[in-house]
């Protein structure tokens, strides 16, 4: 997300589709927007990081923070803080291949997506008997805010918000791919034609 971005939102004013959760959002935006994001393997993006989780409701404040321990060749991994309203709780985490996380020893989920301002991981298996949340939604504590009022004109974050911002990001990234594939081909045509 960049100022091409920033001035695609600002000229383009889409209309997301409405759902009624988070999740809901996350399982049409995720599929969409997967591709365009990174990957856990590239921790710069996650690592040292402040993330604050999205929820439905509620007036709870959850931050996330992964702190890296002394690695040995091949893993990947330390300390997870995770602080509610202002109590902490350490436990670990772990990156494996193939873009999984182990969050508290015993927890498997798979990267959802991952970028500067967004990160959002699944849990692993199914979890609708459950009745559990299938996301963990992270955002950039002061990143996000920044980007959002810049792009949306708003600076608040919820389910809505982040809903429009990601689908924006899918527009954008789609314009962008199609101006290579169409528009680049095109302009070396007529640079040969003419020239």
């Amino acid at each position: 997300m960049n100022r091409f971005f920033v001035w695609y939102c600002f000229f383009a004013r889409l209309n997301h589709p409405q759902m009624d959760s988070l999740d809901e959002y996350m399982e049409y935006l995720i599929p969409k927007i997967r591709y365009f994001g990174e990957d856990l393997s590239e921790e710069h993006f996650y690592r040292k990081q402040r993330w604050v989780q999205l929820f439905e409701g509620g007036n709870d404040v959850v931050l996330h923070m992964f702190e890296p321990i002394l690695e040995p060749e091949g893993f990947s991994g330390g300390t997870y803080y995770i602080v509610r309203n202002g109590n902490v709780k350490q436990s670990d985490w772990a990156y494996m291949a193939g873009n999984k996380m182990i969050l508290h020893g015993d927890k498997l989920y798979d990267l959802g997506f991952l970028n500067p301002y967004v990160f959002v991981l699944r849990k692993h298996g199914d979890n609708e008997p459950l009745s559990r949340g299938k996301f963990i939604v992270l955002v950039g504590e002061s990143s996000t805010r920044g980007i959002m009022q810049q792009a949306l004109g708003t600076a608040e974050v919820n389910k809505e918000t982040l809903a429009e911002l990601l689908y924006h990001y899918y527009a954008f990234n789609n314009f962008v791919t199609a101006f290579i594939i169409i528009g680049v081909p095109l302009f070396l045509l007529v640079l040969y034609v003419f020239i």
